[in-house]
């Protein structure tokens, strides 16, 4: 497991500047180069804020688990 703290996705980020595509496609690619998979979470869609109020307010999903069928 790793600490990665990126979005695999722009449904996976709520206010704030818009996802890279660029990061989002690579991330992806990382995750199919080294064929790990998401491993879900139960909860709130998203883990981290950035506790500002109103419009300022950033929620994402970035705190992830991956495991391979190996």
């Amino acid at each position: 497991m790793g600490d990665f703290n990126q979005v695999g996705s722009i449904w996976e980020k709520l206010g704030g500047m818009e996802c890279s595509r660029s990061q989002i496609d690579m991330f992806q690619f990382m995750l199919s180069e080294w064929a790990l998979m998401d491993l879900g979470f139960k909860g709130t869609a998203y883990n981290w804020t950035n506790n500002q109020i109103g419009d300022a307010n950033i929620r994402e999903r970035c705190d992830k688990a991956f495991a391979s069928v190996a």
